[in-house]
């Protein structure tokens, strides 16, 4: 019974570490904006955080049809997408050059 016990708490202890191991494999390293680039962040990440969140919801619970995705796209797009990937990866090039 108690050699049970244990096999699964070793079971449970194995899913931990390798969900760990999955996340830190996946895991964005810290990069650090500009100031300037901070205030354009500032500008539009709030926007497209609360549309994506909208959406996903609609798009999951079907309230949106999913023919509507390329207008989801363009709409981001339209809220500065390309700005947010510009800023992150000027960011992220800085922090591979350390």
């Amino acid at each position: 019974f108690y050699l049970k016990i244990l096999e699964n708490a070793q079971c449970y202890l194995d899913q931990a570490l390798e969900a760990e191991t999955t996340e830190e494999k996946y895991a964005l390293p810290p990069v650090t904006p500009t100031v300037d680039e901070s205030m354009k962040l500032q500008s539009v990440q709030k926007d497209i955080s609360t549309y994506t969140s909208e959406m996903v919801y609609k798009f999951i619970m079907g309230v949106e049809p999913m023919e509507n995705y390329d207008t989801y796209l363009q709409t981001l797009d339209s809220l500065g997408l390309q700005t947010l990937l510009e800023v992150n990866q000027a960011a992220y090039g800085r922090y591979l050059e350390r």
